[in-house]
């Protein structure tokens, strides 16, 4: 495999001799292709808060990041907000993937353990028949350990899009699957006027909601 230490997650820390069979570098590599992390996002990103209120915040999920093996086997749920889009919510929830992703690839096989979904885009895609998304997509949306469900809220939903996104949330909800959810709306009371109130309680209602204040955080991503 060309170049393989400089593609690897671990070629910088890694002691053993790179080779086109290397384990972990295989099993990584299925993960993150399985999971839908875009390649620009397969690297954490240092995330400097703004302000001393967001320090909070930002402690708070690095102990969620952490322990995220711990959070994911308990059925855990996380609801990122803030009124500003671009102040890390997103790239927070890219590091929460990337570190179960780290915890989890020993010995894993070809099995889907996480996958990130940008709402809007999945929403879409859910209503373009010509070319529909995969039966074994949609079981590994149900079943898959942790889904990162990036964006939503973004617009108020029709029939079509609540009743699927209905469908998927309660899959996970009743085999107890971890979600972690980022979103513009703060609010409580306008999310559900936007995803109504029965999507609300399972995706606020049943998660541990943390805010960011910062009005854009772009310049302190490193």
């Amino acid at each position: 495999m060309t170049n393989i230490r400089e593609q690897c997650w671990y070629g910088e820390v890694c002691q053993q001799e790179c080779s086109e069979g290397c384990v972990r570098y295989n099993e990584v590599k299925y993960l993150m292709d399985s999971s839908g992390i875009p390649k620009a996002q397969q690297t954490p990103k240092q995330l400097i808060p703004l302000n001393s209120e967001d320090k909070k915040v930002f402690i708070r999920l690095r102990e969620i990041k952490d322990g995220i093996l711990d959070y994911v086997n308990n059925g855990k749920n996380l609801y990122l907000c803030s009124d500003s889009p671009g102040n890390s919510k997103t790239s927070w929830g890219f590091k929460m993937l990337l570190k179960y992703i780290d915890s989890v690839w020993s010995g894993n096989g070809f099995r889907t353990r996480c996958l990130f979904i940008h709402v809007p885009t999945f929403l879409q895609q859910l209503k373009n028949f010509d070319s529909p998304l995969s039966d074994e997509y949609k079981e590994h949306i149900k079943t898959c350990d942790l889904v990162f469900w990036d964006d939503i809220a973004a617009s108020k939903l029709t029939d079509f899009e609540y009743n699927q996104l209905l469908a998927f949330i309660d899959a996970r909800m009743l085999e107890n699957k971890s979600n972690i959810y980022t979103s513009n709306i703060v609010s409580k009371d306008l999310l559900e006027t936007i995803i109504g109130g029965r999507l609300t309680s399972r995706i606020y209602g049943q998660s541990e909601v943390l805010t960011i204040t910062a009005d854009d955080m772009r310049e302190g991503v490193k």
